[in-house]
């Protein structure tokens, strides 16, 4: 939609501005590197000087020197790294303040950025109480604040949000309308202040700060001591709001937390080298990124190491759905915590009955009562009195009358140790009982042949050392209940400072109970779900209101968000999303054009339009990312078999553990490409026979479709699903080919 003179006007004034920005960044660098260089000159003259130099008292005053320099040195390099990232994005936003001086008014302009320029006015979104400004007031809204010990008063007058890459400006928000630049024209997009998603690069979780509304810039700010909740809409920006809520807390301005002690857990491998290129956008380094299994298998090797017993590694193999059923049941998560608490208890009381007493110092008996008494884990009490016991033993003479005492205490301490340190013998012993994990089923679909079939691959794996999906999970419980918790690469109890958890739809109990164990509260976690795209039919999440009732979290410890406001997707694609999830779920979104439905008989018939529609999306957008989403692997590779003669390399085979975000066509099934995002996708075949009338398809169906940014066609060769409105339905633009 082409622009009047006044708007081309306002979009000028922009421009203006984030030219003489980033003139004024271009000569900090050109500063910067020149201190740099000659700080880095003198640091290596001074070490030349250090070297040559025989009296000791010369030297003494070097080496100072040398520490400065080297400092200054690194300080620069340190300045220079954030100038080069200001250079690449100065700035999202750009607000102008009225506020009065000495009777007179004042006008003050700030840009927003993700690092912060004193000369240029650009503010850290993170740091500067001034942001909020720009996130809790409107264009024309009046403000009484209080800024760094000083309550200022004013009214904003300009509040502008933008998309700039170096000295170019992409797009515009502002109170007169959204405008993007295309080709080599500027064009209008939507009315007057609207939400619009500015363009990111394909392999990147798409920015938002510049539009999260001013509850969410709350809960990112301002809620540094709660648990964090976010329930969404499909592409409402779940996920980047929990990392910006990280990236928030990780400044040294508003917690201690540091980056070595944050971990993000996902479910797959694409989503965790998808977050892990966007962080660093964000300006978070040193996060660990790892799938849930990566996480929960390393951690328990890392425990098993502390008994000297071989690392157990991942079988690719995915269990079948009822075996997936026994491993997520609370019933088998019960059973094991009655398992490990009356087996813990039987070994301390075996040391009771089967230590020599009177053959041992009176000094045994009482530390073993202190650390009975204090509750600890029974590993800990065992490994704390060996050590005990065997520093004794190393003071005494062997003919000491004690000494025999001793090695027979420390015999027995080495066979308990052996046992409760033998997670996996443990957890087939569990299963060997079906009754008492029948007992706990309320869901009664459990039953003995399905618990009897677990235990038996479970031994079939664990005898080439190997774990399926959902193994690590089980046998990190039973390690923590039995050690009291995670420990370190040192053996010492360990927790972390701040867990983000991803797609929690997806997780059951046991991995709740593993993460709500380690971190120091509830109040260090960033949960991020969607039940509306669980994507298991044997999925046992609790649900949100179990989740804050099992973990005690009261209302102020706590905070539920529920996103709306679709950023990823246009609003006519959400809208059809929410009429397969038969829910009303999308307030508002992105304007954009309803997706494309072409109906076939055949796919002899489909295959040539999905071509055609393909090249015209590779055509206008070469460099963007998009997606062939189909049902299963297998359609999948028949997919990329037919695709493959006309867009040779530009096309490619993905799945969740192995994907690229290179521009180009990713063809894969849906459960693979979920999480991710595409400029572009084609929904292949969503047939009735894929996608029947179930709970599980509606959920299959609405991730498909709310995967696609901008531009979705639909492909169906045979009967469509009944989940799919009308073909000729205002919902899509059908068109029904014989």
């Amino acid at each position: 939609m082409a622009i009047t003179e006044q708007e081309l006007s306002i979009i000028k004034q922009e421009e203006s501005s984030l030219a003489d920005t980033y003139s004024k960044l271009v000569e900090q660098k050109d500063q910067v590197t020149s201190a740099y260089s000659s700080a880095h000159t003198r640091s290596r003259e001074l070490t030349s000087e250090i070297v040559a130099t025989r009296r000791v008292e010369d030297r003494v005053q070097l080496y100072s020197d040398e520490a400065v320099s080297h400092q200054l040195r690194d300080m620069k390099g340190d300045e220079g790294k954030t100038i080069d990232a200001l250079i690449t994005r100065p700035y999202f936003a750009r607000i102008i303040l009225e506020e009065e001086l000495n009777g007179q008014p004042r006008k003050i302009e700030y840009k927003i950025g993700h690092h912060a320029n004193t000369e240029c006015r650009i503010i850290d979104w993170r740091k500067a109480p001034l942001s909020r400004l720009y996130y809790e007031y409107k264009e024309g809204d009046t403000y009484c604040e209080e800024i760094q010990g000083q309550e200022r008063e004013g009214t904003v007058l300009l509040r502008n949000t933008l998309e700039a890459n170096h000295d170019k400006l992409k797009s515009l928000i502002c109170k007169q309308g959204s405008y993007r630049f295309e080709g080599d024209e500027w064009i209008s997009v939507s009315g007057g202040g609207s939400r619009e998603k500015t363009g990111s690069s394909s392999n990147q979780l798409p920015s938002i700060l510049s539009l999260i509304t001013a509850e969410q810039f709350k809960t990112i700010t301002e809620n540094a001591e709660t648990a964090v909740i976010i329930q969404g809409i499909a592409g409402s920006g779940k996920t980047t709001v929990a990392l910006h809520r990280l990236a928030w807390l990780l400044h040294s301005d508003n917690s201690d937390l540091k980056a070595k002690d944050c971990v993000v857990l996902v479910r797959n491998t694409s989503l965790k080298t998808y977050i892990s290129q966007t962080l660093p956008s964000i300006n978070v380094e040193g996060v660990t990124i790892l799938t849930f299994r990566e996480w929960a298998l390393s951690r328990l090797n890392l425990m098993r190491s502390a008994f000297s017993r071989t690392a157990l590694k991942q079988i690719d193999s995915e269990p079948p759905a009822s075996i997936r059923r026994v491993k997520g049941s609370v019933a088998l998560f019960k059973r094991i915590d009655q398992f490990v608490t009356l087996k813990m208890e039987k070994s301390l009381e075996e040391v009771q009955r089967q230590f020599p007493w009177t053959e041992l110092p009176t000094g045994v008996k009482i530390t073993f009562d202190t650390l009975r008494s204090g509750r600890k884990p029974a590993l800990g009490i065992l490994a704390t009195l060996r050590n005990f016991i065997s520093e004794g033993k190393n003071k005494i003479a062997s003919t000491h009358p004690k000494s025999q005492g001793l090695d027979k205490a420390l015999s027995i301490l080495n066979t308990l140790i052996e046992q409760e340190s033998n997670f996996e013998s443990d957890l087939i012993s569990i299963l060997s009982d079906t009754s008492k994990i029948l007992e706990l089923d309320e869901t009664k679909l459990l039953d003995r042949e399905l618990i009897t079939s677990y235990k038996s691959r479970l031994e079939n794996n664990l005898s080439n050392s190997g774990l399926e999906s959902g193994d690590e999970t089980l046998l990190l419980k039973i390690a923590t209940l039995k050690k009291g918790g995670l420990v370190d690469e040192a053996g010492k109890a360990y927790r972390y400072g701040h867990i983000v958890i991803d797609e929690a739809q997806d997780f059951t109990p046991v991995h709740f109970s593993l993460i709500i164990d380690s971190v120091n509260t509830p109040r260090d976690l960033s949960i991020v779900g969607d039940t509306a795209q669980s994507l298991d039919g044997e999925s046992t999440f609790p649900g949100w209101d179990k989740l804050l009732s099992h973990w005690k979290l009261e209302e102020n410890s706590s905070k539920f968000i529920s996103l709306k406001v679709a950023h990823r997707s246009t609003l006519p694609i959400m809208k059809l999303a929410d009429y397969v999830i038969g829910e009303n779920r999308t307030e508002s979104g992105r304007a954009g054009k309803p997706p494309r439905w072409v109906k076939c008989r055949s796919l002899k018939v489909a295959l040539p339009g999905i071509i055609e529609w393909i090249s015209e999306v590779r055509k206008r957008f070469p460099t963007t990312l998009s997606s062939v989403i189909t049902p299963t692997q297998d359609e999948a590779k028949q997919a990329l078999s037919l695709l493959s003669p006309t867009f040779g390399n530009g096309i490619r085979f993905g799945d969740s553990e192995s994907m690229s975000f290179d521009s180009g066509i990713i063809v894969a099934d849906i459960k693979s490409l979920k999480g991710l995002e595409f400029h572009s996708v084609v929904l292949w075949n969503p047939s009735d026979r894929f996608y029947p009338d179930t709970d599980l398809s509606r959920r299959l169906l609405y991730t498909a479709i709310t995967r696609a940014e901008g531009f979705l066609f639909i492909s169906t060769f045979d009967t469509p699903s009944k989940l799919l409105p009308s073909i000729s339905s205002t919902l899509v633009r059908g068109d029904d080919i014989p």
